[in-house]
């Protein structure tokens, strides 16, 4: 499981452990042009978004200096020769310190009552026009709109990876264990 490290940056930030309401545009640049670059030439790399105790990856060294590389110039940092692992790394240490989850805890908390009141189930299919559905959309509209759209946009690249499953063997299950901790900000 990735280590959700709160600590500080060589300067104050600008970028990472702010509010997403003071990024600007609605989906941090950071997290655009990571997610554009392991889609790009690493949405087939195994094990992308794995735990990152269990996969080599240089680690916490490298995602630092992209850390302060992007701080210090976000437009000009230049991605294209890092590893797609250290760019997963990134993405995940970038949602863990987050002040306010993607997810804030009363929209978690209402999410949970839905799952208690209809019984659901981790694998269980749920219709398009089923309530449980109404009632988990109305939850997410109430989410501010830098939220609401990190998470979509998150969401779709979250579905480009799994749909490289026989590639980069994370499932639906490995993707949901990776991130569950990350976009709900529980530890």
């Amino acid at each position: 499981m990735v280590t959700c490290s709160n600590g500080p940056l060589q300067r104050e930030s600008k970028i990472f452990g702010v509010s997403l309401s003071t990024l600007d545009p609605c989906v941090p640049y950071v997290v655009r042009k990571c997610v554009r670059e392991i889609e790009k030439r690493g949405i087939k790399t195994p094990f992308i978004y794995k735990d990152l105790w269990e996969v080599p990856i240089k680690g916490n060294r490298t995602t630092f200096k992209l850390m302060n590389s992007f701080e210090i110039s976000q437009h000009l940092t230049d991605v294209s020769h890092c590893e797609a692992h250290d760019l997963a790394y990134l993405i995940k240490q970038f949602f863990c310190m987050l002040p306010v989850p993607l997810i804030p805890e009363r929209e978690f908390n209402e999410m949970v009552k839905i799952a208690e009141h209809y019984r659901l189930a981790l694998h269980d299919p749920i219709s398009p026009e089923s309530d449980v559905l109404r009632e988990v959309k109305r939850v997410l509209a109430s989410l501010s709109r830098p939220h609401l759209s990190t998470l979509s946009f998150l969401i779709l690249h979250l579905r480009k990876v799994t749909d490289n499953s026989r590639y980069n063997l994370m499932t639906p299950d490995a993707v949901a264990v990776a991130f569950s901790s990350i976009i709900f900000g529980k530890k």
